[in-house]
């Protein structure tokens, strides 16, 4: 038995479907897949560090820094009171106004370390937050990308099987034909 192709003499109909139905979907190289899944690997372990190490590190440090905050305070007002009353009564007016000023001179210095330090941990930690929140924006692209390629996937597979089926449909026309010229 003949092709059919062959019969009907009309070897060229339909060629672009014939080269349509050997076309496998599109599909992701391995090197590319595996290049994107260590990204999110990296991306994984940043998030966790961030979330699970640096960022409660960070609020602890925090914490830790009020607390010395409030004792470097009462430290200063403790000692600017002890001044006080050692020179209550009057009688030496000169050294009692020089430890005063000595006392407010080392409450400036605390004060300023301890700002300082809160000021860098609240930077750290607001780094920390950015860096997580620059993290999940990464993971939300890799899954918008993955999301993308599906949907080309699904077009294409579509597309594909339409044509297969213009294809056969064209195949069932002509066969039609022919059977009716004969």
């Amino acid at each position: 038995m003949s092709n059919f192709w062959e019969r009907s003499g009309a070897q060229n109909v339909g060629s672009w479907n014939r080269k349509a139905r050997h076309t496998p979907p599109p599909s992701s190289t391995q090197h590319a897949m595996q290049e994107t899944q260590t990204k999110m690997a990296e991306v994984e372990n940043v998030l966790l560090s961030l979330i699970e190490k640096e960022i409660p590190t960070g609020r602890q440090a925090l914490r830790d820094g009020h607390e010395n905050l409030a004792k470097v305070a009462a430290y200063c007002e403790q000692k600017y009171i002890e001044t006080n009353n050692r020179y209550k009564s009057g009688a030496d007016r000169g050294k009692a106004l020089e430890e005063t000023r000595a006392v407010l001179e080392e409450t400036k210095q605390f004060a300023t370390h301890s700002l300082a330090s809160v000021a860098y941990q609240i930077n750290s930690l607001a780094l920390n937050m950015l860096g997580l929140l620059d993290q999940q924006g990464l993971k939300l692209q890799d899954m918008e990308s993955r999301i993308n390629h599906i949907s080309e996937v699904k077009l294409f597979l579509k597309i594909f099987f339409l044509k297969q089926t213009f294809y056969k449909l064209e195949r069932l026309v002509l066969f039609n034909r022919l059977t009716l010229l004969e």
